[in-house]
């Protein structure tokens, strides 16, 4: 899970993928500053954001 904002997103993921010694994989994102959820960022659905309880 990646937590971020909507302006920052792909740059995150890029970094992730760039520098991924660990083998990470990324299953989902949340979103803190829109309201996205059921999106697909770059192929990964965002399943939270900042109206989530």
């Amino acid at each position: 899970m990646i937590i971020t904002t909507s302006d920052q997103v792909k740059e995150v993921l890029r970094e992730i993928r760039k520098e991924n010694d660990w083998r990470y994989q990324v299953t989902y994102i949340t979103i803190l500053d829109r309201q996205l959820v059921g999106e697909v960022i770059d192929g990964i659905p965002v399943k939270a954001d900042i109206s989530s309880k």
